[in-house]
């Protein structure tokens, strides 16, 4: 399988999502989901990927809205952009029990 992070980061596009949410955790304590994975285009990744920000208690998604994510209880205003993108982790993201929309397979 391809490394999670070199999935992101080898695509400039992505990588500037990705940055893009990070940012906007760091500064407003709110990240646009839809606009990550809109800029995606991986139905796949994106579950991957919001996978191992919720796994790492990066990210807590929004309970009233399934487009929006805050800052979960790990994460840090250092939280690097790389890390953030699985670099230092390997392909070891959880895999979610949500789908993109945030309802579980199981509904």
């Amino acid at each position: 399988m391809t490394d999670l992070s070199s999935r992101l980061l080898d695509f400039p596009v992505r990588t500037a999502a990705v940055d893009d949410f990070l940012r906007q955790l760091k500064s407003k304590s709110l990240g646009d989901l839809s606009a990550v994975g809109a800029a995606l285009g991986d139905a796949a990744l994106f579950s991957e990927l919001v996978g191992l920000w919720v796994g790492r208690g990066w990210v807590t998604r929004s309970p009233s809205s399934p487009i929006y994510a805050f800052p979960g209880p790990e994460f840090s205003s250092d939280l690097s952009l790389h890390d953030f993108c699985g670099e230092s982790f390997g392909y070891d993201a959880p895999v979610p029990e949500e789908d993109i929309d945030g309802r579980s397979e199981k509904e």
